[in-house]
Parts: structure tokens; sequence; C-alpha cells
């Protein structure tokens, strides 16, 4: 019986390959030309001599391996695919067509297939562990998350390069929300890096910031509430486009009411009922409006009537002494704009966005705080730059739980005065002694070495 099944199978080989022996030699010349054209980057040339070899011997699987190499060199990769199918169709063991099959899935974007294809090369070539971070890739790309991650963690022991593993792993779990975990990974990743040369270091270093914020920032709630008066201050007279900006500032007070710098501004605000109005737009609607003017008081009016020498002479005398006709009053408005309020604690907005927010109501706030200690307010760089470090001071102490570092508050305030330097602000002079005038009242200037000389912040 198994004579006659060898018998049968040399029968049809004979039948299907009877080409391939009567001609071995062109069968041969072709495979040889197929191979130099496709290592020298011939690929058309490859591609027809692969053809022409099938018609010797059509049951090939590494022919149709090699041509769909050959067509995914040219882009082909229609073509590129269905030679690679069928490699495996004819030999399921074909490792590597496996492997080309899932590049191919992976250049259509079509993630899921390619990941499961590159699983049967990874199970035919078990030796193979680099096949593991591909893997997690894919899957990544697939929005598998489990599967991405569990074959991001088999690729640890053989990968050299672990940092990038663990940060492709934090990656994925901060996307999904999963933040305590992209916490553990990232800083996996820190505690593997070897060279502060690490181009990605400061990725993951502002990645982390942003989860250990982003899981901080859902559980912060103000000890202690702002007192009913501030709230009172909050006014708009505007057509606003969200709903909860009332909310947003009532929360941002209450923090900064918290904050022992922001509550001596608050507290400013309250004494001399300053206004703090929500305005429809952004960046360009926020500031602190400064409006300075003078009246006669009752004394100038009796000036006016007439009056015996002997009241008028000292009246006069009076007024050019003292002045008491005159009284200067200031009509001082904080003014900000809803967009910059829906950065503080919108899902998308980032860890700098929400530190912007803050900052910004502390900075307005020491604008229009410092234009009351002064006879006449006349802004400067120093100021600009001063009540932005003072704003995100605030910031980091309330979501951070300390201020700002030195290294931070270099970074931080040349990014300031770089931004000034991009608008009207260049214009400003560079100092009005605003330390002097904002420290009377006891706010705290942390670093101010490190952003005080302006000179050196222009370079």
């Amino acid at each position: 019986m198994n004579k006659i099944k060898l018998l049968i199978f040399f029968l049809m080989f004979f039948a299907f390959n009877s080409d391939a022996l009567a001609n071995p030699q062109q069968y041969n010349s072709y495979i040889q030309k197929a191979y130099k054209a496709l290592n020298s980057g011939n690929y058309q040339a490859a591609i027809q001599n692969y053809k022409n070899a099938l018609r010797f011997y059509s049951n090939d699987a590494d022919i149709y391996n090699n041509l769909g190499v050959a067509y995914s060199k040219t882009n082909d990769l229609n073509n590129a695919e269905l030679n690679y199918k069928k490699a495996i169709q004819l030999e399921p063991s074909n490792a590597f067509a496996y492997s080309n099959l899932s590049g191919i899935y992976e250049k259509k974007q079509k993630y899921s297939e390619a990941a499961k294809t590159l699983e049967n090369y990874a199970k035919l070539t078990p030796s193979d562990k680099d096949v593991y971070y591909h893997l997690g890739y894919l899957y990544s790309k697939a929005g598998n998350k489990e599967l991405s991650l569990k074959n991001y963690e088999k690729s640890i022991p053989f990968t050299s390069n672990k940092f990038d593993t663990y940060c492709a792993m934090g990656d994925i779990c901060k996307k999904s929300g999963g933040l305590n975990k992209a916490i553990f990974y990232y800083e996996k990743a820190l505690s593997v890096n070897n060279t502060q040369e690490n181009e990605n270091l400061p990725y993951v270093l502002q990645e982390l910031r942003e989860c250990q914020f982003k899981s901080a920032i859902t559980s912060l709630n103000p000890v202690i509430k702002a007192p009913p008066v501030l709230y009172n201050l909050v006014r708009t007279n505007s057509v606003l486009k969200y709903s909860d900006n009332f909310d947003k500032v009532y929360e941002m007070l209450d923090l900064l009411w918290n904050d022992d710098d922001g509550r001596i501004l608050l507290n400013k605000v309250i004494e001399r009922k300053i206004p703090i109005q929500i305005t429809f737009g952004g960046k360009d609607q926020t500031n602190a409006y400064i409006e300075e003017s003078s009246k006669i008081t009752p004394l100038g009016y009796l000036g006016m009537v007439p009056m015996p020498l002997v009241i008028a002479a000292p009246l006069a005398l009076s007024n050019a002494l003292f002045h008491t006709d005159v009284k200067k009053e200031k009509k001082i408005t904080v003014n900000l704009g809803e967009d910059i309020i829906q950065k503080y604690k919108n899902p998308k907005s980032s860890y700098h966005d929400n530190m912007y927010a803050l900052m910004t109501v502390m900075h307005e706030l020491g604008h229009a705080v410092s234009s009351l200690i002064e006879d006449k307010h006349k802004n400067s760089l120093e100021e600009e730059v001063t009540v932005s470090m003072i704003g995100y001071n605030s910031a980091s102490k309330i979501f951070m739980g300390r201020p700002l570092t030195t290294a931070e508050s270099i970074q931080t305030a040349k990014n300031t005065y770089k931004a000034l330097m991009s608008d009207e602000h260049r214009n400003l002079p560079l100092y009005n002694n605003y330390k002097n005038t904002i420290s009377k009242i006891g706010v705290n200037l942390y670093n101010y070495d490190t952003y005080a000389d302006l000179y050196k912040l222009q370079q």
C-alpha cells in the first residue's frame, strides 16, 4: 500500500514539474538572475525572473515569498500580500512569509491583522525574542492595551533598550486613562536610564509630571472656601460660551485663598471691592484694567463761591499746599477671558494649561494690587515677569505641593520673557521697582534672583 502511495506521489510530482525536470539549468538560471536582481535593487527584473521560474515549478513557497519581497520593494503592496499568502498556503510553516505579510499589513495600517500574523511568526521562531517588542507596538496601534502591555512586558528581559519599552508602556496607560499605572511605568523608565544625554528623558519627565498632576487634580479640593464677599465681586457683562465659567473661577479663587500669597492679594481685592469680570474671549481680553481720574472736592467748589478775603485766603493756601480741591480716583477691574478660564480642569488640558489658567488669575491680581499701592501705575517688563512668576509659584504650590525649583524658575522666566518679546509688551521699560512695591504687602518672591536680571533674559 505504501509503495502505491509513493508511486502516486512521484507521478504527480513529475506531472506538475515536468518542465523543471526537463530544463533544470534554465530553472536555476532564472532563480539566480532573480536573486541577483533583487539584491542589486533591480526589482522589476527580479519579479520577471521569479515569474519565469514559477513556470517550471509553481509550488515553490520560497519563490512566492521572494516575489512578495520584490513587489514590496516597488511598493506594490497588494501583489506583495497575495504572494506572501500563497507562500503560506503552500508552506504553513514558512516563518519568514508570516513576518513579511505582517509588514505589509502594518504598511496598510491594518495593525490588528499585522499583530495576529506576527504572532504566527513568533510561534514558529521562539528563539527570536525581539519580536515581542514589535508585537507590543502593533497591538498598541491596534488599540489592544492588554496584549500590547503583555508583549512589551515579555520583551523586557531580552531588550537592551528597557527605557523606551517602559516609556511606551507608560504612554499606553496614559492614553487609556490609567494614570497610576502610567506613573509606575514612567518611573521604571527613569530607574533604568543610565545616561543624562538620553534625548527622550525630557519627554518622560514631562509625561510623568503630567500624569502625577492629573492624578492629583481629580481629588484636589480647597481646604477652606473663600469668603462669599469675594464671590460677589465675580460678574460678567458679556454673553459667554461656557456655562461653568463662574464655577471654575470660584474654585480657582478658593484654591488661591488657601495659598499665602494668593490670600494677600485677594484680601486687597476685597478691601477695595475690585470687580473680577469674566469676559468673552481669551488672552486679548484678559487684563487688569486701570482707569485713573480726578474730581473736584467740596472745598474746590467753595473756592468758586465769592467770599470775604479773610476766608478765601486760608482756603487758597490750603488748596495750594494740600490740593484739597482735587481728589484722585482709580477704577480697577480684573478681566479674565473665558477661554483661559476653560483651561482649568478641562479633560483635554495639560499640566501647563492648568498652571497657566491659575497663573493668569494671580498675574492680573498682582497688577491690580500694585496699582493700588503706587500713586501712578506704570507697567514694566520687570512687573510682567514678576507677576507671572508669582502666579506660577502659587500654581505649583497648589498643584504640586511646592514652589517652582530653581531650574523650573529659570526655564519659566525665559519662556515668559520670550512671550513678552513677541507682542506689544516688548515696548515696556525694563524696570519700575516692582519688587519693592509688591514686597510691601508681604508677597513672597520665590527665586527672584533667577529672573531679576532682565538683561540676561534678553540674551
